[in-house]
């Protein structure tokens, strides 16, 4: 029963589809020119038009067409009785100016109207700009430059914003938000277990819990929040290892940081390490789809030889 629900389904996507790119192109094929993507029970398709007016009339009206094919299907495919032939139906969802489709349930749209009601939003599926594994103003942050890139703006504008933000968020007062946001638990039991014999294996976040946690017992600091399981923190990468320790967190909830910190682990922290992870990363996963690497200054200043 289940392969038949999945199999019932992967039919009716693919009439679906097949039906969208007959009604815009004559060609009724599940992967013809107007299909863009599709997936359980969507279909993303082009609706040739040159303004937003004209792409809503035209995804409305096929959307209505394809609604009225539902019938005839139902009961030619599944011999559905009369009064079960019309329990098919689509609505019509989004209408987006442009969009990147990176792979299967991971791409990101300009919506510019929302099931009748106008907007500009982002509508993103699967990709880390929306995920809390980023920093949150780091997040906000890359969904702006995505933004501007469906938006039109020239690609050498946007790669000088994206290498300014890069290089911003170097400089030393900006360093605590490059912590990436993780919870933790077992940190006691993993503690016991490291004083123990110190060669246990540890995660890496467990780890770095651990280490600030050191630093609080080393420096008798009293007043810093101790890591507890169960806690959300912020990890940053180090420069150079201390001990066995190749990262350090810090308590979410910790306001400011003490001065022992500021004094022994700023300098070491790895801005480029963390920059890799939490802006190339992401914003690479989803240029590669529209073949662009992420800018950085080498790149820019070797663009700018090759103009010259």
């Amino acid at each position: 029963m289940g392969e038949s629900t999945t199999g019932t389904g992967r039919m009716i996507l693919r009439f679906q589809c097949a039906k969208v790119n007959e009604l815009l192109t004559g060609e009724f094929d599940s992967f013809g020119e107007a299909v863009i993507y599709g997936d359980t029970d969507s279909c993303y398709f082009k609706t040739y038009a040159n303004d937003r007016e004209t792409a809503i009339k035209v995804a409305d009206a096929v959307a209505t067409k394809v609604n009225d094919s539902f019938q005839q299907f139902m009961k030619d495919t599944f011999l559905c009785n009369e009064g079960f032939d019309d329990i098919i139906k689509a609505g019509r969802e989004v209408v987006a100016s442009r969009g990147i489709f990176v792979e299967k349930k991971r791409y990101t749209l300009l919506v510019v109207d929302m099931e009748g009601t106008p907007v500009e939003k982002m509508k993103t599926m699967g990709l880390e700009i929306k995920k809390t594994i980023l920093p949150k103003q780091v997040a906000t942050q890359l969904e702006k430059f995505v933004k501007a890139l469906l938006k039109g703006k020239d690609w050498d504008e946007l790669s000088q914003d994206i290498v300014d933000y890069k290089e911003m968020l170097k400089h030393p007062d900006n360093l605590m938000s490059l912590g990436l946001p993780k919870g933790v638990k077992k940190v006691e039991l993993y503690t016991r277990s490291f004083e123990d014999d110190g060669t246990t294996r540890l995660p890496g976040h467990v780890a770095a819990s651990i280490l600030w946690n050191s630093y609080l017992d080393k420096h008798n600091d009293r007043e810093s929040l101790r890591i507890i399981s169960g806690m959300k923190i912020r990890v940053f990468y180090l420069l150079d290892k201390i001990g066995r320790f190749k990262s350090i967190a810090i308590p979410t909830d910790q306001e400011t940081t003490p001065e022992w910190f500021d004094n022994e682990i700023k300098p070491n922290i790895d801005a480029e390490a963390s920059i890799e992870r939490l802006v190339d990363g992401p914003l690479r996963n989803i240029f590669k789809a529209i073949d662009k690497d992420v800018p950085s200054k080498q790149s820019m200043l070797m663009d700018s030889f090759l103009v010259f």
